[in-house]
């Protein structure tokens, strides 16, 4: 799972062999752009926006389907060929998706009639594209049973995407922040179910001798449950009463005290010291 590079195999294009190089320096530098065009759009009456959106929902999406969806893509390409032990797209097809990521970025800043719909077709086919790419090992390998959650992730994420423009090209009556919010919560059930898969692996390797740590699947399919009907009810559905309750629920089952039913006293011990 560590092993991201061969030693014994070089390259004349070192930064699009893995997916995570490209797209993380994109994403940390978009990060620094992005807050500072927030930032003057906030302080200021400068809004460069060539696309029909106020400056919070440029934002919101940005920080959903741009940043955050570009270290996923970086995380997943590199991940999957670990998984797999089958090579990701790389060079000119890797460049092609990142190409696609940065003329979304690009276009919501460029004047035209049709900036809205370059950015949507852009937006999308970089979407989709990642979602081929990372399927593709996973069918060669035939790892779809282990993997097939990150594979309804991404598809989840793409169809919020969709979502959110065809609200703002006026193609469906719905608010264009439920897409972006849609979005928002499947990222943070990514992030809960990749530290679900990674935590204890660190862990077992950490405490310095054999141990398996695992949760009861009782416990796993209570916090899938309870996050999606926390987010159904984030999302103004009809069960917008129980957030309260959904909140500390998760939050008792997310914390530190589970892991006292599922680690090893021996080597709970060893963590603490």
């Amino acid at each position: 799972m560590l092993n991201i590079e061969n030693p014994n195999q070089h390259y004349k294009t070192a930064i699009l062999h893995l997916g995570f190089r490209p797209f993380f320096i994109l994403a940390g530098l978009f990060a620094i752009v992005a807050m500072a065009l927030w930032l003057g759009m906030t302080q200021s009456e400068w809004v460069p926006l060539a696309i029909p959106v106020t400056p919070v929902i440029w934002h919101s999406h940005e920080m959903i389907y741009g940043y955050s969806l570009a270290v996923i893509a970086g995380f997943l390409l590199t991940a999957v060929r670990n998984w797999t032990n089958v090579q990701t797209i790389h060079g000119p097809t890797l460049a092609v998706l990142v190409a696609l990521w940065l003329l979304a970025r690009v276009m919501a800043f460029v004047p035209g009639s049709y900036s809205i719909s370059l950015m949507a077709a852009a937006d999308l086919a970089f979407g989709l594209g990642l979602l081929l790419a990372v399927l593709q090992p996973i069918i060669k390998a035939r790892h779809w049973k282990q993997q097939s959650f990150v594979m309804l992730f991404l598809l989840a994420l793409v169809a919020g995407n969709v979502l959110f423009y065809l609200s703002l090209l006026h193609l469906i009556k719905l608010r264009a922040s439920f897409g972006i919010m849609l979005g928002f919560y499947f990222i943070l059930a990514m992030i809960l179910l990749m530290g679900r898969r990674v935590i204890p692996f660190f862990i077992e390797k950490g405490v310095g001798y054999p141990v398996k740590i695992t949760n009861p699947v009782v416990l796993d399919v209570s916090i899938m449950v309870l996050f999606i009907a926390f987010a159904l009810s984030k999302l103004e559905l009809p069960t917008d009463d129980f957030v309260p309750w959904l909140s500390v629920s998760l939050v008792i089952l997310n914390s530190g005290i589970t892991a006292l039913t599922v680690i090893p006293p021996p080597a709970l011990l060893r963590i603490v010291n």
